[in-house]
């Protein structure tokens, strides 16, 4: 279950990455790097969701992450829109600060 919030986040990851989006010099590779860890991540939620049934301790952390992951998917939303919609310089740079 919270595997998919992160299966998603890193779909959103990847149309930032491949879109006609132009991030700012070593934005690029620290996406990459956030990609590697939330695969990671990914890996080690198909197994805790197993495990949270038993574990509290499980459920719990594995509830976090995926209120995280879904946390990051808004803020990517926003970026995404702000570049889609006629990319407003304002809203543009604030997009880059994020």
């Amino acid at each position: 279950m919270a595997e998919s919030a992160v299966s998603f986040l890193l779909y959103k990851l990847w149309l930032l990455m491949e879109g006609k989006v132009k991030l700012l010099k070593g934005v690029r590779k620290e996406v990459k790097d956030i990609v590697a860890e939330l695969e990671s991540m990914q890996a080690f939620l198909k197994d805790a969701d197993v495990k949270s049934e038993i574990e509290e301790s499980v459920k719990t952390w594995v509830k976090q992450v995926r209120d995280v992951a879904y946390d990051m998917e808004d803020v990517l939303d926003e970026c995404l829109d702000c570049i889609a919609v006629g990319r407003d310089k304002s809203t543009l740079n604030l997009c880059k600060l994020v």
